[in-house]
């Protein structure tokens, strides 16, 4: 018992010893705390600086081509019709839609035996009515009423035989000119009349290219005239044609003018195919510039079709263009009256005027 109460005594002694040690170390580090300056000067804003990328407007002294998108269209499908009536007994397998077929081509077949008959008939009548001419000539005078009578007689069956070949021949039915076929309305076993419609046709040689061209592009145009040649070509610009003016629309639709053209026969370096209709292909017209033309890229110009400019203080501002042209993926334009030529490539929308901006050029230097 002498020896737990002795050996707790001896354990109060060492925590007053730890307790008065560690209250000496924390007087030590409040004292060199308090002896410490904490004030410290305010820290200068962070500048935020903005950079962009500068590009020099260039000056222009020949005008591009632009480019519009052209249509390939018909000028008047025409109708190939019956001139005479019967069963279509045969039809060419190289009747189908779409096709294109030379001139002359055989199409279809009307049942010729009636027309057969006719002309075998009109044949005989022929040779009866000479064999009979010849013989009131022998037994009369020639100015004589009988032979006048046998003469006519002759030429009635000469014209009769003449129109049974003609209908014989219509039985028939061929291409009369190089065209595509685009609807068929005849069919195997129809018995058809005359003047029915049977195959409609685009011909070959009837289609024009027709332009739409919007009032503000039309006004950039230089001065068209008729039979100017036009070069055209695929939207892929693998295949190329030259065409000449047909005419040009004065009436104004939808805000749109409408130029008319024509192919012509392609040359040793042009594409011997023509564009087919409906296909839509490229027309390349001629633009006329300003007293002073300017060109940027495309990507200088906002969709407000405004360009920020950079001065010689580093700041920028913006301009509305209100007359400019856009053509192989620049934008041309009249000096502007401020002679700045530096704009801002890729404009982001949270410029705004008189921001100071850090230039760049395109080659990663600075200006």
């Amino acid at each position: 018992m002498a020896y737990v109460t002795k050996f707790i005594t001896h354990l109060k002694v060492r925590q007053s010893i730890a307790f008065l040690i560690s209250l000496f170390i924390l007087l030590i580090v409040i004292d060199e705390l308090a002896a410490q300056d904490f004030s410290q000067s305010p820290k200068a804003p962070i500048k935020k600086v903005f950079t962009a990328s500068i590009i020099k407007a260039q000056p222009v002294d020949k005008m591009p081509k632009i480019q519009l998108l052209a249509m390939v269209e018909p000028i008047k499908e025409s109708q190939i019709t019956a001139q005479v009536s019967g069963k279509v007994t045969q039809i060419s397998d190289d009747l189908r839609l779409g096709r294109s077929l030379r001139e002359n081509k055989p199409l279809l077949v009307i049942e010729p035996f009636a027309y057969q008959v006719a002309l075998a008939q009109a044949k005989a009548d022929l040779l009866e009515a000479k064999v009979e001419l010849k013989k009131t000539s022998i037994h009369f005078n020639q100015n004589s009423l009988a032979v006048n009578l046998a003469n006519a007689k002759f030429e009635l069956a000469q014209t009769q035989f003449n129109y049974a070949q003609e209908q014989l021949k219509q039985t028939n039915i061929v291409l009369p000119y190089a065209a595509e076929i685009t609807e068929i309305k005849a069919y195997l076993g129809e018995y058809i009349t005359p003047g029915q419609e049977l195959i409609t046709v685009l011909p070959k040689e009837n289609k024009q290219i027709s332009v739409r061209v919007n009032e503000q592009d039309f006004a950039h145009l230089a001065e068209l005239t008729i039979n100017q040649v036009i070069v055209l070509s695929s939207l892929d610009k693998k295949q190329h044609w030259q065409s000449r003016i047909l005419a040009i629309s004065q009436h104004s639709e939808n805000l749109q003018r409408s130029v008319y053209l024509e192919l012509l026969k392609p040359t040793a370096n042009e594409s011997a195919n023509e564009p087919l209709y409906g296909q839509h292909i490229y027309a390349m017209f001629p633009i006329k510039g300003w007293k002073k033309t300017m060109s940027l890229p495309e990507s200088v110009l906002t969709l407000q079709g405004k360009i920020w400019w950079f001065d010689t203080e580093n700041k920028i501002f913006t301009t509305q263009l209100n007359d400019y042209v856009l053509a192989n993926n620049k934008i041309y334009f009249p000096e502007q009256k401020s002679k700045v030529n530096d704009a801002v490539l890729y404009p982001l929308p949270s410029l705004s005027q008189g921001l100071h901006i850090h230039p760049i050029l395109l080659d990663g230097s600075n200006l």
